[in-house]
């Protein structure tokens, strides 16, 4: 499906993912700055469209938010690139390239017309009464940290990419039999007829004596097997150890103040409500309408013949407007109607509602961030000086403790140091263990060996020796006897509620009725709530262990599975067939979930089709020293 994918990485994440990032990308946009001087400029060449080092920063980035929302918060930029994420970031990059310059030799255009209409249908932007909040959507730009240009071109973007992928998908028809198997698949009901067989009370167990403790012990040795441990000593160039030491002067933090001042300040602010004629008559009309009272929207819809919604701009900056328009509206008292104002699309006639001041913030409200800036943006260069200082000091055949002592840094001693970040003494102050790449390089580096001078994400610098190393070995019985009795009383009592489960489930393939067999053994059969291979919910839950067998068994026929307090046994009850021609909404919307996939596939195939119009080149050179030089950092 996704040949060229194929062709240059082989983890089914990346053929998954790139298909998925074409349409992603073109709907939040590629802009964003790597941080970092000195680094390649461009990642991909298609035709003759670069793909930018910013582009591709910024899409990884995004996609690593989106697997921290899947994952969880602690998914870094090296456990993403082992996931094929980089790959298949800078494959969906030139899959959305292509495209583009396809779209733009045939005529594909996006007029400011149906970026408006976009917007104004969009829900998250509408107000109580179902018309665009222009308040709305500024308010969510801002949560999202998207500039508001930015997204009005991604908009275009996603329409335009709508217009490519519409074709595809007109194309693509979902065959009934397939979408009837699939809703089938999903919604045949089944119910069963079944017991659960709890573990007895652990005081039917005799105690056991030390031989058979100590025979479970090594029968289960895996269970007992401490991992391998580490002892380190290491040094650690932490950026918040240098800041905390440095202050900067008076005069830098108040001229990093003047520098920050316009990004500091907060800009006036004006609610704007306009009409835009074609002729410097109608706005004078208009003007006089204004002027005897009538609403503006009003007005608008009676002079201007505009639309109701089209009337409110909302709160905007003097940025925010043509330079014409933004001295005319920023000039006016409130609800005092501006005198036509010619644009490059007509007349406009301006009113002002509201008024936000602007505030400029005091040097003494932002000196502590300001202080906290710079002196870790300072600590970031001084490491760069102290790791350069370090190297040479290596270099010259010095041990690990006289490079430390050479820079003033300080030495740790890290004991039985295991690969998930435990220790014998817990993580130091500076968090050194939760560091990945630390301890990757912990159990790569060999016994009495010292590692490289490594760079962390946060800019600071460790290296580490490898002092002694004790394999993995079974744990000394008498160090984990209660651990061992514990687990020799569970496996106890799990055999004995097997054993009476294995009776059942061998009465009953052996012929008998299983109510009359669980009767004859003192239990109680009770019968499921309807359950779907996806959902054992209901009134009477099975466990979940025996859903999927039970889908695949015939009428009566049983099966064993663990539950967390033993274990069950069912019988397959009766067969309730989904039907299909009672749910329309239902069964549509499996149709359109087949033809969304495959309508994916054919774009796939489609820009795998469009490499062979345009040429295109991966400089892995340039994407491998993004990551190795720090300049991506999620």
């Amino acid at each position: 499906m996704l040949q060229a994918m194929k062709n240059k990485a082989a983890t089914w994440v990346v053929r998954v993912l790139a298909v998925l990032l074409i349409i992603s990308f073109a709907a939040w946009g590629v802009e964003d700055m790597i941080r970092a001087t000195g680094l390649p400029t461009d990642v991909a060449e298609v035709g003759d469209s670069k793909i930018t080092a910013n582009e591709f920063g910024a899409a990884f980035r995004r996609q690593v938010e989106n697997l921290r929302r899947t994952l969880g918060p602690d998914v870094d930029s090296e456990q993403a690139r082992d996931l094929g994420v980089a790959e298949a970031t800078l494959e969906g990059l030139i899959s959305q390239r292509l495209l583009d310059l396809y779209a733009g030799e045939n005529g594909v255009i996006v007029g400011d017309d149906q970026v408006v209409r976009q917007l104004h249908a969009e829900p998250a932007f509408q107000g109580p009464d179902g018309s665009f909040d222009r308040m709305l959507f500024e308010s969510a730009l801002n949560r999202l940290g998207i500039p508001e240009q930015r997204y009005v071109e991604d908009v275009r973007q996603q329409i335009k990419m709508s217009h490519l992928t519409g074709v595809l998908r007109s194309a693509s028809t979902a065959p009934d039999p397939l979408v009837r198997s699939l809703y089938h698949y999903r919604n045949d009901k089944r119910i069963a007829r079944f017991v659960e067989i709890a573990r007895p009370a652990e005081s039917t167990l005799s105690a056991p004596g030390d031989s058979a403790l100590t025979d479970f012990h090594k029968e289960n040795a895996a269970a007992f097997t401490a991992p391998e441990r580490r002892d380190l000593t290491a040094l650690h160039l932490n950026p918040a150890d240098v800041a905390a030491e440095i202050a900067p002067a008076e005069e830098e933090l108040r001229a990093e103040y003047e520098h920050r001042l316009e990004q500091l300040s907060v800009p006036e602010r004006r609610r704007i409500a306009q009409i835009v004629v074609a002729d410097e008559a109608t706005a004078k009309r208009a003007l006089d309408a204004l002027r005897s009272g009538r609403d503006i929207a009003d007005v608008a819809v009676a002079v201007a013949g505009m639309d109701r919604d089209a009337v409110a701009l909302g709160s905007l900056t003097r940025a925010d407007l043509p330079q014409e328009i933004a001295d005319a509206a920023f000039a006016l008292q409130p609800n005092v109607p501006s005198q036509p104002v010619r644009s490059p699309i007509g007349w406009h006639i301006l009113l002002v509602d509201r008024i936000e001041p602007g505030r400029t913030p005091e040097f003494a409200e932002v000196r502590a961030k300001i202080r906290d800036d710079l002196a870790r943006e300072q600590a970031i260069d001084a490491l760069v000086k102290l790791a350069n200082q370090v190297e040479d000091t290596l270099a010259g055949g010095a041990a690990l403790e006289e490079a430390a002592g050479q820079v003033n840094a300080k030495v740790l001693r890290l004991r039985a140091v295991e690969r998930s970040g435990r220790s014998a003494d817990g993580d130091p102050e500076d968090g050194l263990l939760t560091l990945r790449r630390f301890l990757e390089a912990a159990f790569e580096t060999g016994n009495g060996q010292t590692s490289d001078l490594i760079e962390t994400a946060e800019g600071g610098y460790f290296l580490l020796r490898v002092d002694s190393v004790v394999p993995p070995a079974l744990e000394p019985f008498d160090r984990v006897r209660e651990r061992v009795a514990a687990a020799w009383r569970l496996d106890r009592l799990n055999a004995r509620a097997k054993e009476r489960a294995d009776k059942l489930l061998g009465e009953v393939k052996a012929g008998r009725s299983f109510d009359t067999a669980a009767r004859e053994m003192g239990l109680t059969a009770r019968t499921s709530s309807p359950f779907t291979r996806f959902d054992q919910g209901g009134d009477t839950p099975l466990p979940a262990s025996l859903a999927t067998p039970l889908f695949e068994a015939k009428q009566g026929e049983a099966f064993l599975g663990p539950t967390e307090k033993g274990f069950a046994v069912a019988a397959l009850h009766r067969i309730e067939p989904a039907n299909p021609s009672a749910d329309k909404d239902g069964l549509d919307g499996i149709r359109e979930q087949v033809k969304g996939a495959m309508t994916s596939d054919l774009l796939a195939q489609y820009t795998d089709a469009l490499r062979g119009v345009y040429s295109v080149t991966v400089n892995s050179g340039a994407v491998q020293r993004l990551f190795d030089e720090g300049a991506i950092r999620p």
